[in-house]
């Protein structure tokens, strides 16, 4: 039962992550779609990438912390 809890855990932190990295995906879109006037929408789209970036480091740590906790 363990290994299937673990097993289950470890792919529902890997669906989120995926969910994540598709999701900053689209900021990436908004800032490469800018242009030179748009100075206030570039630093916006930059916060927002940081931001998701952040997010998915989060998600990474979490993942982490689910294998090991579980293994042990």
């Amino acid at each position: 039962f363990k290994a299937l809890r673990h097993s289950f855990l470890n792919a529902l932190v890997c669906m989120v992550a995926v969910a994540d990295w598709f999701s900053s995906l689209s900021y990436i879109e908004v800032f490469l779609g800018l242009t030179r006037s748009d100075r206030g929408c570039l630093i916006q789209a930059i916060q927002m990438q940081y931001f998701e970036q952040a997010a998915i480091l989060g998600t990474a740590a979490m993942s982490f912390y689910l294998s090991l906790s579980l293994s042990l």
